[in-house]
């Protein structure tokens, strides 16, 4: 009891804390010139992440107080920056919203065959219903519905990499996360890319478990398959993670083959039965059957000449759902007039496909859609789209590059025999670049990487730092 109590009122004055300083904080924002907001709130965020690591080295922090520190951090700026900023949405952002309002109102749906042929306009909406009705019909639903996933995962990356390196380093990977400004900016949209980097990540922290926990083998293998499932709820590519997780632990793990085998096909089996759930609600919404290849449109526009949405392109789409009978006969013929616009490339296709790495800088599209405010904002930051475009370069960028620098690393340490815990994210990268290489590109769709851009950042500057503490301990040894 008497050590329950100071942790109460610790935690008390903690949270006291955070009140005094979110409400000091908003007062700056809605007074103070908008370029010194976001300089100095930026700052001072980032000198409580640097003294927080400081002080879990120094000090040895109790876990509670580190998280606590974590969700204030987390929260802090995306908090302040969604109740003070309205945005005007994007076209496929406000459908999320509009689809979810229409499942409650029953006013204006969207075609049923367009929702078929795309069923995260179905999934994602049906997501946001029970929440939008508990909390009513507010644009400010769905962003909360961000900023939980974020600080889970958040929470998720200090608490899963601590059993596996020194406190220190997961905190900087959580900080990294929490504290990166894409994470923050795009959270005050109703997306669901963030959502669905939270799910596939997660997916990824449970893989973990099935090499260290073995009465659990069997429940932690399952869970990242529902996970990687219920991802597709967001975006359509939870496969990915799914087949690079039992990819790495068929070819790569320390398990025996009959064992991993019953694991692998059960996971699929798991993943199979979520998805014929999930096509059982879209038939439900839609009174259509989901198609059965659902990367003919993506794969058509894919391979236009600029790799994206088009208005040509759209109109073909337009026609072609007002002949067809259903939604697998619209994606199966895009499907083949997309392979036939491939071939027409020939080995032009190569140079296409390396050309949509462009959009994976992110930096000006979420620095446009941040801006992109409404007349009642309280806060105008349409001027700052450059200084906000800077900010999000000078951060992402670094952290991009580290990650593919760090993808190189580990692919090396497996060939010489070195299995590193993040294989599964370098095969889930590698997938991802070549799916998207071929299918439809969007800056808005690699967003929901970032948070592996900064976990495998952390772990090759770790890297880095352990060989040149070898080699000074090497050399003092020597002398």
């Amino acid at each position: 009891m008497k050590r329950i109590f100071p942790k109460i009122i610790a935690s008390m004055a903690l949270l006291l804390l955070a009140v005094f300083s979110l409400q000091f904080f908003r007062i700056c924002f809605l007074y103070a010139a908008a370029g010194l907001q976001i300089t100095v709130g930026y700052l001072c965020l980032t000198a409580v992440a640097v003294a927080s690591i400081i002080a879990t080295k120094r000090y040895r922090l109790p876990t509670w107080v580190t998280l606590i520190v974590l969700v204030i951090v987390t929260l802090t700026p995306q908090l302040l920056f969604s109740f003070n900023v309205t945005l005007q949405y994007e076209t496929d952002l406000q459908f999320y919203f509009n689809n979810a309002v229409s499942f409650i109102t029953g006013e204006n749906p969207a075609p049923a065959m367009y929702q078929a042929l795309f069923p995260t306009t179905v999934t994602f909406p049906l997501f946001l219903v029970p929440f939008l009705k508990l909390f009513d019909l507010h644009r400010l639903v769905p962003i909360f519905l961000n900023h939980l996933g974020i600080v889970a995962l958040v929470c998720a990356t200090f608490l899963v990499g601590k059993r596996f390196c020194q406190d220190t380093w997961a905190l900087a990977a959580a900080f990294l996360i929490a504290l990166h400004p894409i994470v923050i900016l795009y959270a005050n949209t109703c997306n669901a890319e963030l959502l669905f980097g939270v799910l596939v990540m997660l997916a990824l922290f449970s893989f973990w478990q099935v090499t260290t926990q073995k009465r659990l083998f069997w429940m932690w293998g399952l869970l990242s398959a529902a996970l990687c499932g219920f991802a597709n709820w967001f975006r359509p590519l939870g496969i990915l993670m799914l087949a690079a997780l039992i990819f790495t632990h068929l070819f790569f793990a320390n398990q025996t083959l009959k064992r991993s085998l019953l694991l692998s096909l059960s996971m699929v089996l798991l993943y199979v039965i979520i998805g014929v759930g999930t096509n059982a609600a879209v038939s439900h919404v839609t009174h259509y059957d989901p198609p059965k290849q659902g990367y003919g449109w993506n794969l058509y526009i894919g391979a236009s000449p600029n790799g994206k949405w088009n208005v040509a392109d759209s109109s073909l789409l337009v026609d072609k759902m007002k002949t067809a009978q259903t939604p697998t006969e619209v994606q199966q013929f895009f499907a083949a007039e997309g392979w036939a616009r491939y071939r027409e490339m020939g080995v032009h296709a190569v140079p296409h496909v390396l050309r949509k790495i462009a959009p994976w800088y992110a930096a000006s599209y979420v620095a446009g859609v941040a801006t992109h405010t409404t007349e009642t904002s309280p806060t105008t930051l349409n001027s700052l789209q450059p200084a906000l475009t800077l900010l999000i370069s000078f951060i992402d960028t670094p952290l991009f590059l580290g990650a593919l620098l760090t993808c190189f690393w580990i692919l090396y340490q497996a060939f010489r025999g070195q299995i590193s815990r993040l294989l599964p994210v370098v095969f889930y990268l590698l997938a991802s670049f070549l799916a998207l290489g071929l299918l439809e590109i969007a800056p808005r769709y690699t967003i929901s990487y970032r948070p592996f851009f900064c976990l495998l950042t952390v772990y090759g500057v770790h890297q880095l730092w352990t060989w040149h503490t070898a080699r000074q301990i090497a050399r003092n040894a020597s002398r």
